[in-house]
């Protein structure tokens, strides 16, 4: 952690050159002995690691000085730079991850576990109640007790112990307690109507996540929109049944807002019931109640360190045809979706997809639309479609880009089809060197 000390001061006791990193002192009374600290001699400004008796180890140099040689004697003052009065608020030096020691996964993966591991650097300024301390952290973890469908909050706090230790991570669910239900029927229609054992305070639009339904399956392991709400019963909009219900499931409500607020101390986000809980990042669970990092989820959200992510779906069926002018799931499949969550500023936040379509038309300049829909499958105003008018019996490859600004909390931008005219439509999935599909990144 970094030190200051006022006041103090001492000279060298031998000339330097401009490379020599131990610096003897004639004192080091006043100077810190333990953490790091700045010193200035003549106008070179240093960074001493350690302090081994008249010894100070140093790093030469610093915020742009130069490095140059001091006489026998050259006058040695702790000094509070800009960047050390910066640093003491701004190290965060850790990425939340899901495995352990990669601070930015390189493949699609889940776990229970949640960890904290050091990125460029391994500093943390935390809040004592009083003051901000630095500390070098090994790598944290918290397995908390993880809900489907629920965000959660990670906040890193300093040790109560001595500041050799350790800090610790704290994992905040959004709601304290879930809004769910037991499934008690799910209709097999086209949209399945789900009932539950007694109401769960859903409303038409909440997203509700459904697992575990036994016979009618296509209802399971989605996040839907929930529509046509009465009493303990409500559709899962824009769904289609393919079985008849036999027992079991679970509805649960995915939460929009958090019970526990964040606010800044000292211009860092923190939590406001006791900002030494300085925030981190919002995970959220799958529907098998695991964190999950992964083309089509990224389920991972860091407040700070954000890297780019790729966001990838592609449709593994080799074609389809469709000729409705209602809008559909792509291949009247659910998973042809990505998922994000957000949890602090969306200001520098943004979802960049491509959605990239093979077509076949079964009639000349006949016309198909392809786009996004965000949170369901209307298409955004301001968002430009794949529009097909291709010869008849030709495949014609189309493309169209959106970006966006999303509002924190969970996110699902869906593949959308309709033929506008109601003509008949060849889409190509994964056919050979062929493929239709989602590509796209967000920064997390």
């Amino acid at each position: 952690m970094e030190r200051y000390a006022n006041n103090a001061t001492t000279t060298i006791t031998a000339a330097l050159d401009n490379v020599v990193t131990v610096i003897p002192v004639a004192s080091a009374s006043g100077f810190p002995t333990l953490g790091i600290f700045r010193i200035v001699i003549d106008n070179e400004i240093m960074e001493v690691n350690s302090v081994s008796g008249l010894n100070f180890t140093v790093t030469r140099g610093r915020e742009g000085t130069a490095n140059v040689a001091h006489s026998n004697g050259a006058t040695v003052g702790a000094v509070l730079t800009s960047a050390g009065l910066q640093s003491a608020f701004n190290y965060c030096q850790g990425r939340l991850t899901i495995t352990s020691g990669l601070p930015v996964g390189t493949a699609n993966s889940s776990n229970t576990r949640i960890y904290f591991t050091p990125y460029q650097g391994n500093r943390i300024s935390l809040y004592n109640g009083n003051t901000w301390d630095i500390y070098a952290f090994t790598e944290l973890q918290n397995i908390p007790t993880i809900k489907a469908g629920m965000l959660y909050d990670v906040f890193i706090t300093c040790p109560s112990g001595p500041m050799t230790s350790n800090p610790s991570l704290i994992v905040t669910p959004w709601a304290a307690t879930q809004s769910a239900g037991t499934i008690t029927a799910a209709t097999n229609a086209s949209p399945i109507n789900i009932t539950t054992s007694s109401p769960i305070g859903v409303s038409n639009g909440n997203l509700v996540l459904i697992t575990g339904v036994g016979g009618n399956t296509a209802a399971n392991n989605f996040i839907w929109v929930a529509s046509g709400v009465s009493g303990n019963s409500f559709n899962l909009s824009n769904s289609t049944g393919n079985g008849a219900y036999t027992s079991g499931g679970v509805a649960a409500i995915v939460p929009t807002a958090r019970d526990t607020n964040l606010a800044y101390q000292d211009g860092v986000l923190s939590y406001s019931g006791d900002y030494r809980q300085r925030y981190l990042g919002t995970i959220m669970a799958n529907y098998n109640a695991n964190f999950e990092d992964s083309e089509s989820r990224r389920f991972i959200w860091n407040y700070q360190n954000r890297v780019r992510r790729h966001l990838r779906r592609i449709e593994p069926a080799a074609n389809w045809t469709y000729g409705v002018i209602q809008g559909r799931f792509a291949n009247n499949n659910p998973a042809n979706r990505v998922e994000i969550c957000i949890g602090g500023s969306t200001a520098e936040v943004t979802v960049d997809l491509t959605l990239h379509v093979n077509i076949l038309m079964g009639a000349a300049q006949a016309d198909a639309q392809h786009y996004f829909g965000v949170d369901g499958i209307t298409q955004n105003p301001n968002q430009l479609g794949v529009t097909a008018f291709n010869p008849a019996n030709a495949v014609g490859e189309h493309r169209t880009q959106y970006a966006f600004q999303p509002s924190f909390g969970y996110h699902f931008i869906q593949w959308v089809e309709s033929s506008v005219a109601g003509n008949p439509m060849t889409v190509y999935g994964s056919s050979g060197n062929t493929f239709s599909g989602i590509l796209g990144y967000i920064d997390c």
